[in-house]
């Protein structure tokens, strides 16, 4: 590719559809690796010559045996399929796309299969982008952190550059990067970002548009750690714990241990209001003032 301009997304798309389309089988010699053309080269290289790019948008805390466990029994007992597409630097490789493929050839201790082409940092964009497209397991959150990355690094100069290169509908777009403002907290409850829908994750990030509704929010979040709920759980759990309607009413109820309601606070604008529906003992009492005095630090 010719580094001093861009190509069309479709003429990228083509580079993909011809690396992807190949047939490798890793019980062939070394040789046979050696494919070139005029686009990309095939090699296999060792693992400790590779290295991430510093926009690859694999988030690296969330690529560890957990999330990478099926692709490294893949690889270990069908060989790697697709190759990694990485960019020659002095005499190591930076992948471009295929993160998780490195982390699982590097535990396999197996060399990488790689597609080397020649690209800018635009170009390399384009090509990650397009790749990803394609794939499962790239979250909604990654992406739109992605492109923030994109925005803060120069490459490019706004978010309608981006939509518009990319060619993703506005509407679904703007979803999309409401995602990166979201507190890293409420992201980690979800342990990968691919448990993290757009929609929920566009959802929470309105609500907390409002601080106070960010507060009650990120206060359920504390609760959830280490819970191991389900991911829809979660989400309806930091969702019902700070629910607004049209007119701005913020509710939240407030469970003892038991998962008995204790109270509800209702808020509007600058009013606040409590509501318990029961006489109470000391004990209920004194509860629900430690649970008020907690609300309001």
């Amino acid at each position: 590719m010719n580094s001093e301009t861009t190509k069309p997304r479709a003429a990228v798309i083509k580079l993909l559809d011809a690396i992807n389309q190949e047939n490798f089988d890793q019980t062939v010699t070394e040789e046979n690796f050696d494919t070139n053309s005029s686009l990309y080269q095939i090699k296999k290289v060792p693992t400790n010559i590779c290295f991430p790019w510093k926009y690859a948008n694999r988030m690296q805390k969330y690529v560890n045996d957990s999330t990478c466990l099926e692709l490294i029994n893949n690889i270990k007992h069908s060989g790697q399929k697709i190759p990694a597409i990485a960019r020659k630097i002095d005499n190591k490789y930076e992948i471009i796309c295929g993160i998780r493929r490195l982390y699982a050839c590097q535990k396999l201790n197996k060399e990488i299969l790689l597609a080397i082409v020649n690209a800018s940092d635009k170009e390399a964009l384009v090509i990650m982008d397009a790749e990803n497209r394609e794939r499962l397991d790239i979250s909604p959150y990654e992406r739109a952190i992605d492109y923030k990355k994109w925005i803060d690094s120069g490459i490019y100069k706004n978010y309608k550059e981006i939509q518009e290169f990319t060619g993703i509908k506005k509407s679904w777009f703007s979803q999309l990067i409401a995602l990166s403002e979201l507190n890293p907290k409420i992201v980690e409850l979800f342990g990968d970002p691919i448990n993290l829908k757009q929609k929920w994750g566009y959802s929470i990030r309105l609500l907390c548009k409002d601080k106070n509704n960010e507060k009650l929010i990120l206060q359920t979040a504390n609760t959830l750690v280490n819970k191991n709920y389900k991911p829809r759980t979660i989400y309806l759990k930091l969702l019902h714990s700070c629910k607004a309607n049209k007119n701005g009413i913020c509710e939240k109820n407030i469970m003892d241990q038991e998962g008995n309601k204790l109270f509800k606070i209702k808020t509007y604008k600058k009013i606040t209001n409590i509501t318990i529906n029961k006489l109470l003992k000391k004990d209920e009492l004194e509860k629900i003032i430690l649970n008020l005095k907690s609300l309001l630090e």
